[in-house]
């Protein structure tokens, strides 16, 4: 059974792969590549949220944190702003070069803010696994 950031990624890609017009074959991703890139994004993002939000986590447990880093991703998402538009994209620049990132990166973003808005907690845990916190 796949994990759940893996399948979170599967959504992501097919959301963003329906968001542009993939007639260019030079731009073809291959599928496995795709889904580890969607996960690494994910995981900076999801690291990069812990980071800023140490204080409001310490003495925490483990699902006590995925509920709240779920709670705040899911509005981050819903109500994004300049700053997280920001942030998401520099994490998404690190994983693509400029080619694709100016052909992916306005649909990759907007995807996983679609997609982030309704995330599980499962997927938060398997990042923060990921991403050994």
């Amino acid at each position: 059974m796949a994990k759940a950031i893996e399948v979170f990624a599967e959504e992501v890609r097919d959301d963003m792969l329906s968001r542009v017009d993939t007639k260019d074959d030079k731009y073809e991703f291959i599928d496995p590549i795709t889904i580890l890139m969607i996960i690494s994004i994910t995981v900076g993002v999801i690291r990069a949220i812990q980071e800023c939000r140490k204080n409001n986590l310490r003495g925490y447990s483990s699902n006590e944190a995925a509920d709240y880093l779920t709670t705040d991703i899911k509005f981050r998402a819903l109500n994004h702003g300049f700053l997280t538009r920001w942030k998401l994209k520099k994490a998404i620049k690190k994983h693509l070069s400029s080619d694709q990132y100016s052909y992916y990166g306005n649909a990759l973003m907007r995807s996983i803010l679609e997609k982030g808005g309704y995330i599980d907690q499962e997927v938060i845990c398997d990042a923060m696994e990921m991403s050994g916190e």
